[in-house]
């Protein structure tokens, strides 16, 4: 399942998932911080993490700084650089207006 931050309300729905979120902005980092208690684990992807170790969210054992990713497949499967790869349920997209601006043009065109 893929969602934008805009649609993000609270954190139930991501109970005992793994979440990857694209975007380490404001949203991202709120976001993360809310939903670490009751997820399993939580990716920030970013392309400010361009680092090969990944570290932890200061104060969250569940929550990791990747860089960007560099695939995402049908089987749920994201691979980010260095050939780590883990098998995410959700992708919350915290990229601002541009994504979502990007979708509602495109449903637009779409429709017409």
């Amino acid at each position: 399942m893929q969602i934008h931050s805009h649609n993000y309300r609270v954190p139930e729905p991501f109970q005992n998932k793994i979440v990857v979120l694209i975007g380490s902005s404001a949203s991202a980092v709120d976001i993360s911080r809310e939903i670490a208690s009751i997820t399993n684990e939580v990716y920030i992807a970013s392309w400010s993490n361009s680092n090969e170790e990944s570290e932890t969210l200061p104060g969250y054992d569940n929550v990791w700084l990747r860089p960007m990713i560099d695939s995402a497949n049908e089987d749920r499967t994201i691979s980010f650089p260095h050939g780590f790869k883990i098998s995410a349920d959700i992708i919350l997209h915290c990229t601002g207006w541009v994504f979502l601006s990007f979708n509602i043009f495109i449903f637009w065109a779409l429709k017409s």
